[in-house]
């Protein structure tokens, strides 16, 4: 499925709740909505593991509001009307880098004018996102031939990864940038932020050693996946993930064949799916290979099982 933000129909959503916004909650006039914020402080995330970091760390000093609910994909979201309303009222925005951020933050912050939008990238440095591996004499022939623009802010070469939240090394990054801003909006609670700070880091620390010790014995360091959200994962477990899609699309024929040769070749007989993208070719190079196809969902509420969970099912591949 590939995302494609800035067309007329994307545009004219984004203007008729921003309008809507405004004229409801009086967005940006002085004793309109930031005049009615929140007792607590109310904070929005983009995805929704990062619920579990804002509220590892806040407690219950702040209201966390998600903005890509569960089931739906970050690349396509587009906000309801009642989340454009509680954004009203929100005091910081928590962005991640993810594809709707990139059409859609400008629109939230020009209909909040007080709203902060705090980047939890941050003090990280980014990876490029893994593309699936062309064959040779790639961008010869009809399946090559689309126009750049039917790729927009979807997943191509060079692109930044944005699935930080995948790697507990850098989710301790994320979490001080997260404490710092929670510190600002309620300083009278700052050594309780900080000492939750320290637990989550703690945690994080477990998880990753058990995620080593999970992982050291592979002998098979790559797995296949649609869709590439396991990049600093990988790197921080010496993994390497293959890609299905191509460019934030279904591969063709062509391409679909040379992944089931790259598959044999390597060995490979398990691919992992999320359920946000369809699954259609991975199963059919599943088939193929007389291998299986499983769930891995990266945007699992509960954070630091999920990761073992992941870790335990790229463990099992290997048997």
């Amino acid at each position: 499925m590939r995302a494609i933000f800035f067309r007329n129909q994307g545009l004219l959503t984004k203007l008729l709740l921003a309008g809507l916004v405004a004229v409801l909650c009086g967005c940006g006039r002085e004793g309109g909505a930031q005049a009615d914020k929140p007792a607590k402080p109310l904070v929005f995330v983009s995805v929704v593991p990062q619920r579990c970091f804002v509220e590892r760390i806040g407690g219950d000093r702040v209201q966390v509001r998600v903005m890509v609910e569960a089931g739906h994909s970050p690349h396509t979201y587009e906000p309801t009307p009642r989340q454009m309303a509680e954004l009203a009222k929100a005091s910081t925005f928590f962005a991640v880098g993810v594809p709707f951020e990139v059409a859609w933050l400008k629109v939230l912050k020009e209909a909040n004018p007080g709203l902060r939008i705090v980047d939890t990238r941050e003090g990280i440095p980014l990876r490029d996102i893994d593309g699936a591996q062309e064959p040779q004499g790639h961008g010869e022939g009809e399946e090559h031939a689309e126009a750049p623009e039917h790729h927009h802010h979807h997943h191509h070469e060079g692109m930044k990864d944005p699935h930080i939240w995948l790697s507990p090394r850098l989710v301790r990054v994320q979490a001080r940038t997260i404490a710092a801003e929670l510190s600002r909006l309620r300083p009278q609670h700052r050594d309780e932020f900080a000492a939750n700070l320290a637990a989550f880091e703690a945690d994080l620390e477990r998880v990753d050693a058990q995620i080593r010790t999970i992982l050291q014995p592979l002998k098979q360091r790559q797995f296949m996946v649609f869709h590439p959200s396991w990049g600093y994962f990988a790197d921080d477990y010496g993994l390497k993930q293959i890609p299905v899609e191509v460019s934030g699309r279904e591969p063709s024929a062509k391409e679909l064949s040379r992944l089931i040769e790259m598959a044999k070749d390597r060995n490979v007989r398990v691919l992992f799916v999320q359920r946000q993208f369809s699954s259609q070719s991975a199963r059919a190079i599943a088939e193929a290979i007389g291998g299986r196809v499983l769930p891995l969902d990266p945007l699992a509420p509960e954070y630091l099982d999920n990761l073992l969970t992941i870790a335990q099912a790229i463990a099992g591949a290997d048997q």
